[in-house]
């Protein structure tokens, strides 16, 4: 009785405690501007991130604050989706756009969750599961048929890393979905070595991520 009182008595959190909160995360500007849109709010273009957090509405603050402070999850599983953006998004550095349609060199059309585009094209993709059982061998051969596919296209020359991220986890042996999968080699850079094709599986839970498998592609 004494807990269910706590929760009924919580005072919501005034905004610059929530400002406060948030300017401690490191939230892209196309995660930003997704909230900003929902919640009908006004978006600073430029300007530290204190500012830029200030210029949002309550509504906007309160959401940001549920998907990456309390990590909360919705029915849809877009505040999951928000959260795989932001890790991939640390990872390659660079804009990440939101279910964007694909052609593969086979000439299918995929929808992918996330790709990320630089200035030689494409160069990343994520797929995430938020919900429901453990993600199966079938799902994981389908992503990697996608992506195989996608790297043989045109706008796909340049795709050096997949990401599937899972909150639910996998099913045993997921690693034989990638049975047969062998390095592609690719130029070398600027540096002297040759990037690797690398399909990732991810599990992330509230704050915690964990690396489950890498395989080439």
């Amino acid at each position: 009785m004494t807990a269910d009182t706590k929760v009924l008595n919580q005072k919501p959190l005034k905004k610059s405690e929530l400002v406060s909160y948030l300017a401690n995360y490191n939230l892209p500007k196309f995660v930003l501007e997704k909230v900003a849109s929902k919640c009908e709010s006004e978006l600073a273009k430029k300007g530290k991130i204190i500012a830029i957090l200030d210029s949002m509405n309550e509504a906007a603050l309160t959401l940001l604050y549920k998907i990456f402070v309390k990590c909360e999850d919705d029915e849809e599983g877009e505040f999951s989706d928000y959260r795989f953006g932001v890790f991939i998004s640390s990872k390659v550095h660079s804009k990440i756009m939101f279910d964007q349609p694909i052609t593969g060199g086979s000439g299918t059309e995929y929808n992918v969750k996330m790709v990320v585009f630089g200035n030689q094209g494409l160069n990343a993709v994520g797929e995430n599961k938020s919900k429901g059982g453990k993600v199966t061998v079938d799902e994981l051969k389908r992503f990697n048929k996608m992506v195989k596919d996608i790297s043989k296209s045109k706008d796909g020359q340049g795709l050096l890393s997949a990401f599937y991220g899972s909150s639910s986890g996998y099913e045993k042996d997921c690693n034989k979905a990638f049975v047969g999968n062998t390095r592609t080699k690719t130029p070398v850079n600027k540096y002297g070595y040759s990037i690797p094709k690398t399909i990732t599986l991810l599990e992330f839970k509230d704050k915690n991520t964990n690396k489950i498998f890498t395989a080439p592609f």
